[in-house]
């Protein structure tokens, strides 16, 4: 996959894609002037509810309603976390100990037991994202990466993440996993397992994503993948030696989301490759609940900042833009300016809600929580404000990644009342990887477009600001920083929302 990194004219990145992009540009378009209609003849709940079951008659109005009071619930939760962890910060409160007071809080009813696990769901979910950041922007060498030969890393990771995301909204108890390589090449080694509730292996697979059909066959040719089933690109399985699926499957008819060779390519990522990816389990006996509270807020915050380097998807809402007539025009304006926004999010997310439940975007799954889809659009909308307040100088650049660090903090805080254990994990994970990074600036970025073009070019412009700031000070800590990956973000990172 090409990064456009900083409004650099490479290619736009193909997390979604430009048809995938108007499709929910439309709908948000569509959306909004709903609302502004609406003009509040109906309250909120029931407006979102009516245009739901409108545009999603596969479901039934019964479960158009749910989705709609899910949004509408999370939006509220996010919108009372961050509310409350900018009003410790305007007292002098640091967000890391706001934080660690607000997650004991919300689990003082859980065992210990119950404590350490979600403790561990989200470390390890922020530490992933910003692990997954880490690697689609920058090479161990502190540049941005080229390597063009990924497609095949990242279908196994595709089908492994939606098999999960799949398994997580079915109530499946199997769980995919992507093994490291064995050897010097990792030849013959199994590439994705499915285990049960109790983590045994019951079905391994050997992936193999050729540029046709005879390639994918001639790959599995050159090795002893017996006892392995074989996943292939979409497309492709029909002319193929042996049998083949496009899908890995569980023995309960989970499956992951098919991924054709084209589309791999296309969201082809720059993975560095470099002495990092060590352990980042934690042993829980060595830390209080407090001290690790902190440290997720840490990440969560550095997960903001390394966001902030992907300057991608406000970019294709600039791309797609044509100047269409908004009625709500005015009522976008004063959600990007001011905080009343609850019923722009609302369309937004909803907005989302339809292209995701309608398979119109192949990066998230159909089954994908509703919360989580609102938990993306409320992100991206929050950081198209802060990016639009850097540009026009109300904010300096250090200033808005530091919001964006709250917002991040706040969401994690929310992600811990609206879900628990490894749907919170899923959720921090979709929301601050490079998925939710994209979709999210995408949607924010339409927001800004909508309130006007000079709106909308103020969140690219503060998009690409804070983005330039960011990658300068890393790129440059490379040549001055001798020190291991891990730590050498770590410094960088410090310093930036320092």
């Amino acid at each position: 996959m090409q990064i456009n990194i900083l409004g650099i004219d490479n290619q736009l990145p193909s997390i979604i894609s430009n048809e995938e992009a108007q499709v929910i540009n439309d709908l948000e378009v569509e959306f909004i002037n709903s609302y502004h209609l609406n003009n509040g003849h109906l309250d909120d709940n029931s407006w979102l509810k009516r245009e739901l079951v409108k545009h999603l008659p596969q479901e039934s109005e019964s479960e158009c309603e749910n989705y709609s009071e899910e949004i509408l619930h999370t939006l509220k939760v996010l919108d009372e976390k961050q509310k409350s962890l900018a009003d410790a910060v305007n007292k002098g409160r640091a967000k890391e100990g706001w934080f660690a007071a607000d997650l004991q809080k919300s689990l003082a009813n859980n065992s210990i037991q119950d404590q350490v696990k979600l403790i561990g769901t989200l470390d390890n979910a922020v530490q992933m994202a910003n692990k997954e950041l880490r690697e689609t922007i920058f090479t161990s060498s502190g540049t941005v990466s080229q390597n063009p030969n990924l497609d095949g890393y990242i279908a196994e990771q595709y089908h492994a993440q939606t098999f999960n995301m799949n398994a997580e909204a079915n109530g499946s108890g199997y769980r995919a996993e992507v093994l490291p390589l064995k050897g010097s090449d990792g030849k013959n080694g199994v590439d994705i397992v499915i285990k049960d509730k109790n983590g045994k292996i019951v079905r391994k697979y050997q992936s193999k994503y050729g540029s046709d059909s005879q390639a994918t066959d001639k790959a599995f040719e050159k090795g002893d993948y017996r006892g392995q089933r074989r996943l292939v690109p979409k497309g492709q399985e029909n002319g193929l030696s042996k049998k083949s699926s496009t899908v890995i499957e569980a023995p309960d008819g989970t499956t992951s989301n098919p991924l054709s060779k084209e589309s791999a390519k296309e969201k082809q990522k720059k993975v560095q490759q470099s002495g990092e990816a060590e352990s980042i389990e934690l042993d829980y006996n060595e830390y209080s609940t407090k001290q690790v509270a902190k440290r997720i807020a840490q990440d969560a915050a550095k997960s903001a900042v390394l966001a902030a380097g992907i300057a991608v998807g406000s970019h294709i809402a600039q791309s797609l833009w044509n100047d269409e007539k908004i009625e709500g025009e005015k009522i976008i304006d004063t959600a990007v300016s001011t905080a009343i926004d609850s019923g722009v999010k609302a369309a937004a997310a909803g907005a989302l809600t339809v292209v995701v439940r309608k398979g119109l975007i192949s990066v998230i799954p159909k089954g994908t929580p509703v919360g989580i889809i609102a938990t993306v659009a409320n992100v991206g909308i929050e950081n198209a404000k802060i990016c639009a307040k850097v540009a026009t100088g109300e904010l300096t650049v250090l200033e808005g990644l530091n919001k964006m660090g709250e917002v991040t903090v706040s969401t994690v805080a929310g992600a811990i009342v609206g879900w628990k254990g490894a749907v919170a994990g899923a959720a921090i994970g979709t929301v601050l990887g490079p998925v939710g990074v994209v979709v999210g600036g995408f949607v924010g970025g339409t927001v800004g477009y909508i309130a006007g073009a000079n709106v909308g070019k103020a969140v690219v412009n503060g998009v690409r600001e804070v983005g330039s700031f960011v990658v300068d000070k890393i790129t440059t800590g490379f040549k001055s920083v001798k020190n291991t990956a891990v730590s050498f973000f770590n410094n960088v990172l410090n310093y930036v929302t320092g």
